[in-house]
């Protein structure tokens, strides 16, 4: 095994670990220019799932990335051991989790990295039970606790950022790009023979249980083909192939429906967005990417953290849609036989509508 360059106390090698979802990368990406200011000289590479890691090649804040996969991880088998191996001969002068919700998976791959310093947040128990998260505190040789005014991930991503560099007046940082001039092009060939406004839906999300059902996207998606002119564009992973197909199948004009699930990457996909005049979903990384870039965002969200990032202040153009219950805060730990607060939620679709035809009239008389 190699060990770590020595430094001399400044590093010249950090791996960022980001092993969560695509949505908690978009918030966390408002920060990204202050850490590679904390470190200008440094080399910083990236971890993180493969659609996190091309959003973050994107950037342009990183010099490597180092996608991982979940699933096959989680197997405990050839892979894990392999992905562990391959850690093992990677060196770094500082590896920094700045998750405040760790777990064990990247506490894990910390733990085997050859590496100076290893920073990490005495964050909660949302992946990780009190006892294992204090237990993994020995793999690291810095734990900061921060203190918190708002319970909204950006805050918690600028609290931490300002526990490890000691600066408090850190701002909001929200103009770096998420997809590249290549992703541009593969967007409008995406959209040849089809009319704007253009209107993603994406019914699918990281969970099943966090999704609105698919029987309300179609009557939505119905209202919107008989009652504007729009295009609409179905979006979602390689999972959910089959259910935007089925929406399209039983919608009353197909031609103006194109499946883009499964078809293309994750930049592609926020390339298209940026086209966009509305995203409707549930609360999932599309969402996040919308918001990110002003595009209006109309979102259906249960109560298992509500308020930690939706609804997001960064993010004004985003609606939030969902019943509220007594029991918000559950932290999807439900009491009830199904997510009432997602499944109860009713949308405003003559709202909707309106705005959708409000878009198409601004561009027939420009």
């Amino acid at each position: 095994m190699r060990v770590p360059l020595k430094t001399g106390g400044t590093p010249r090698s950090i791996l960022l670990m980001r092993p969560d979802s695509i949505g908690d990368f978009v918030i966390f990406s408002r920060h990204l220019e202050a850490y590679r200011n904390m470190f200008p000289r440094a080399k910083m590479d990236l971890l993180g799932v493969p659609e996190v890691c091309a959003l973050a090649e994107a950037t342009g804040q990183f010099e490597e990335t180092i996608a991982w996969d979940r699933t096959k991880y989680e197997e405990r088998d050839t892979y894990w051991r392999e992905t562990l191996a391959q850690l093992a001969e990677a060196p770094y002068d500082l590896i920094i989790y700045p998750c405040y919700s760790r777990e064990a998976n990247a506490d894990e791959m910390a733990a085997v990295i050859p590496a100076n310093e290893r920073w990490a947040v005495r964050g909660d128990d949302c992946n990780l039970d009190r006892k294992t998260l204090r237990y993994n505190e020995r793999f690291y040789s810095r734990i900061v606790e921060i203190s918190l005014d708002s319970e909204h991930e950006s805050d918690r991503n600028r609290a931490i950022l300002s526990a490890f560099s000691g600066y408090s007046d850190i701002l909001n940082r929200n103009t770096l790009p998420l997809f590249t001039k290549e992703d541009i092009a593969v967007a409008e060939t995406l959209l040849e023979g089809l009319s704007p406004p253009y209107v993603v839906m994406v019914p699918g999300a990281q969970k099943s249980y966090r999704c609105w059902p698919w029987e309300r996207f179609a009557e939505i998606m119905d209202s919107i083909l008989r009652r504007t002119q729009s295009s609409i564009l179905l979006g979602g992973s390689s999972g959910e192939i089959s259910l935007v197909n089925q929406l399209r199948a039983v919608c009353r004009a197909p031609e103006r429906v194109r499946v883009l699930a499964g078809r293309i990457g994750i930049r592609a996909f926020a390339a298209v967005l940026s086209r966009s005049a509305v995203l409707i979903g549930n609360e999932s990384g599309p969402a996040h990417i919308a918001g990110a870039m002003g595009i209006p965002a109309w979102v259906v969200v249960g109560g298992g953290h509500f308020g930690r990032f939706l609804p997001d202040p960064a993010a004004p153009a985003t609606r939030v849609i969902t019943c509220r219950r007594s029991c918000f805060g559950c932290n999807w730990r439900c009491m009830e036989a199904e997510p009432l607060c997602i499944t109860e939620a009713t949308f405003p679709v003559d709202s909707l509508i309106m705005i959708i035809n409000s878009l198409h009239t601004k561009r027939e008389v420009v």
